[in-house]
């Protein structure tokens, strides 16, 4: 609701109009100004513009707020320093052949593989959606008077859309999120203990 806002543009045009009356009889008829008549009417107009800076708005905030949770989810820095120490506190770090160093890098590799997904939307057949909602209206980048409501119903629609998009893409994303922590769980001990061996 904080990405709706079309300005709508008004705008006066005045017409005169003649009042015009015939006199005289049968042959002898002529017509006469008498006076005009003013009218003056009233147009809207609309930016496409302002439409397409609303989805790019509601993008904008969507992936700041949507990335912010992601990476609210697990403190991923704090997660890497916590097993390093679970991992280092496995040793006997007292023993004099012991080098730190030798678990730490195939440990850092390890840890590595450990992300928070950043979600990336592309808004591009949103505006796309614009042109084929609005065919026929758009005139030099605006829309005109009784059009303006086709304007609203469409940003209505095309933000609904983008919004059941989103969910969809957070709903794939939590499931690779799930799915990488859960492939890292069973491998990470393997790999820090494959690379020890390599290193060794």
């Amino acid at each position: 609701s904080n990405h709706t806002d079309i300005i709508v543009n008004s705008q006066n045009e005045t017409r005169r109009h003649a009042i015009n009356k015939t006199r005289g009889h049968l042959w002898w008829k002529r017509t006469e100004t008498v006076g005009y008549d003013t009218e003056i009417i009233t147009h809207h107009t609309a930016n496409i513009s302002d439409l397409q800076k609303n989805i790019n708005d509601f993008n904008n905030r969507a992936m700041e707020i949507i990335n912010n949770r992601f990476n609210g989810i697990l403190n991923i820095a704090e997660l890497r320093e916590r097993i390093k120490a679970s991992v280092i506190g496995a040793f006997d770090i007292s023993d004099k052949n012991f080098d730190e160093n030798t678990i730490l890098m195939p440990l850092e590799s390890a840890l590595r593989k450990i992300t928070i997904p950043c979600l990336n939307f592309n808004i591009e057949k949103y505006y796309s959606l614009i042109d084929k909602k609005l065919s026929g209206i758009i005139s030099g980048g605006t829309v005109k008077d009784d059009n303006i409501g086709s304007l609203l119903v469409a940003q209505q629609e095309i933000l609904d859309k983008m919004r059941s998009d989103l969910t969809n893409s957070i709903s794939s994303q939590c499931d690779v999120l799930a799915s990488n922590l859960q492939q890292q769980a069973s491998a990470f001990i393997d790999d820090i203990v494959q690379q020890l061996e390599e290193n060794s």
